[in-house]
């Protein structure tokens, strides 16, 4: 038996011993990587798997009608993503941390292969459950750094006065259905396994459970993009309401 890793392979030997029972040992044996042997049935299957990977991101997903670009830090691009969170993994929030977002997302035809430039990092979408009082945690951390929120939200309308001290900021918490987030109740909220897992600073996810949807965030933008009217439009974020305006 064996379990791949980079560069190595974990082996677990059944053997059995001297008083005739049977034993596992388990060793790690170190796998230079060497290319397949041209000509060699392995090498035409991956050959196939190639070009039919590289077929399938160049695939076009959804007509985008304008730009979206990352300008303040509230924008459409992180709006449309973090929607396609919550839809996709059915949850109340969506969420995404703008850190994450690495390019713009140009006019007209959506790719994985262009959705993977805006989020390379292909992590899988996860579902969590929280209590009121952890998502008005969560959306203090979001609020900490004092000048505007360091992620995108959707689901979710936060009314936060940016003067007050750090950590007493946000006011108020609705859902997109009018509810009031309120202490004692749970609400699901959708975002990426290493935001899950406490990247960004959100360590008071870290200790969460987490349900995995069985996509990449990337799959989930594509699969959302190709849900929507053509071309798509994208408004951008007005989850955040400075009660300063």
């Amino acid at each position: 038996m064996s379990a791949a890793g980079p560069a190595t392979l974990a082996v677990g030997d059944l053997v059995r011993t001297p008083a005739g029972g049977l034993e596992m040992r388990t060793r790690v044996a170190v796998v230079p990587p060497a290319p397949a042997r041209r000509g060699t049935p392995l090498a035409a299957a991956l050959d196939t798997f190639a070009r039919r990977s590289d077929s399938a991101a160049a695939r076009a997903h959804a007509q985008l009608k304008r730009p979206l670009v990352r300008e303040g830090s509230q924008h459409a691009l992180g709006s449309l993503l973090a929607e396609a969170r919550r839809n996709l993994a059915r949850a109340d929030l969506g969420l995404v941390r703008n850190a994450s977002l690495r390019a713009d997302l140009p006019a007209g035809s959506v790719t994985v292969a262009r959705l993977r430039e805006v989020e390379p990092a292909g992590s899988d979408l996860v579902r969590l459950t929280l209590t009121g009082v952890q998502v008005w945690s969560l959306l203090e951390r979001v609020l900490a750094a004092g000048d505007g929120p360091e992620v995108h939200l959707a689901g979710g309308r936060v009314r936060y006065d940016p003067r007050a001290p750090a950590g007493r900021r946000v006011k108020e918490v609705t859902l997109a259905d009018g509810r009031t987030v309120k202490p004692r109740e749970s609400y699901t909220l959708a975002t990426d396994d290493s935001t899950a897992h406490g990247a960004g600073g959100f360590t008071m996810l870290a200790a969460r459970p987490t349900e995995r949807v069985g996509l990449l965030d990337v799959e989930a933008a594509a699969t959302y993009l190709r849900r929507l009217p053509q071309p798509v439009e994208v408004e951008a974020s007005t989850a955040f309401r400075s009660t300063r305006r």
